[in-house]
């Protein structure tokens, strides 16, 4: 009997893997993010406050019946940076960029006041106002050098820390698509 209930619990213990497998299998990818950051400016030191973030929509138009916060997070503080006003839409080929309101980015939708770091890490998010459940997109720059006067970091992969040095292009969009 014993012999018996174990064969009986295996087989279910495989049945049961067997189903999470095709369950798993079938399930459908996650929904894209309506919204990504392209290019993060972090100054530099000849430069300091060419700091300014670009949004793009990542598909088609995006309307969001919801205040969506740019946030910036280094040096273990979070620093809002702006919000992306509910009702706001912007279409394939539109750019959303909030800049340091010294960097002399005229182009921008919005400004905010704090330096971002061009030396340590810095996470930049866009999450729901005001609760911040679930992010609608994240990028992390791993820099640990200073750019060069005229560069920006660009997202070169849908992933959140594919970022590589490039020329500044304030308020344009990509080249490539969203799935760079």
């Amino acid at each position: 009997m014993k012999r018996i209930l174990s064969a009986l619990a295996a087989a279910a213990s495989i049945a049961g893997l067997a189903l999470g497998a095709a369950g798993t299998a079938q399930a459908a990818p996650p929904p894209p993010k309506p919204l990504i950051i392209t290019e993060v400016a972090t100054g530099t030191f000849n430069t300091p406050l060419r700091d300014f973030i670009e949004i793009v929509p990542s598909g088609g138009p995006v309307s969001f019946t919801y205040d969506v916060a740019v946030l910036a997070t280094f040096a273990g503080q979070t620093h809002p940076l702006g919000v992306i006003p509910a009702g706001t839409i912007l279409t394939p080929g539109m750019v959303y960029t909030v800049a340091n309101i010294g960097s002399g980015v005229a182009c921008a939708q919005q400004f905010f006041n704090v330096n971002l770091p061009a030396n340590i890490p810095i996470e930049v998010r866009l999450v729901p106002a005001p609760l911040p459940l679930a992010p609608v997109d994240a990028g992390f720059i791993l820099q640990t050098f200073p750019l060069s006067v005229g560069e920006s970091y660009h997202r070169t992969w849908v992933t959140p820390s594919t970022f590589a040095p490039g020329p500044e292009t304030p308020c344009v969009p990509p080249v490539v698509g969203p799935e760079l």
